[in-house]
């Protein structure tokens, strides 16, 4: 049964560095490493939520809409999770933000290698949405060239 609504949306920022593709991830204050991930507001698509959950988060805008790689049961049990991807590319290799939503916190950008080990410190529900990405980049490397949407680097 295909999975069509989503309680949260996780825009995910992919780029390439010497042959291996790293996600765009953070460490939260006070809440471990993670990925950006919302809800959508009433009556807002999944994919406007994620490029405004995306904005308010990291700073990064996109100007095209984000591919959608599909929704997934994760994190609280019956929680669908859509995932998106976009390419980062002329990203920094880390910065840090303000968020506009999330009480303002400020959050340490890095970029994580997708087929590494992740460090201490991720949340489970954000592993779970990396190897999902992990999952699709190899099925479609076997495929097809990835071609995906640009981010816009934040203006910091």
């Amino acid at each position: 049964m295909a999975l069509t609504k989503a309680d949260k949306v996780c825009p995910m920022v992919v780029r390439r560095r010497g042959g291996a593709w790293q996600v765009l991830a953070f460490r939260h204050p006070s809440a471990g490493i993670q990925l950006v991930k919302g809800g959508p507001k009433p009556g807002e698509a999944a994919h406007e939520a994620a490029i405004r959950e995306l904005y308010e988060e990291s700073g990064i805008a996109l100007p095209q809409r984000p591919r959608d790689i599909g929704a997934f049961r994760i994190g609280v049990p019956g929680e669908v999770w859509r995932l998106f991807v976009a390419e980062g590319r002329d990203m920094p290799d880390a910065w840090a933000w303000q968020t506009l939503d999330d009480h303002g916190h400020t959050f340490r950008f890095f970029w994580q290698n997708v087929h590494g080990a992740p460090g201490p410190g991720w949340r489970k529900q954000y592993l779970e949405a990396l190897y999902r990405l992990r999952d699709w980049i190899e099925y479609k490397s076997g495929t097809t060239p990835i071609t995906l949407p640009p981010a816009q680097p934040p203006a910091i």
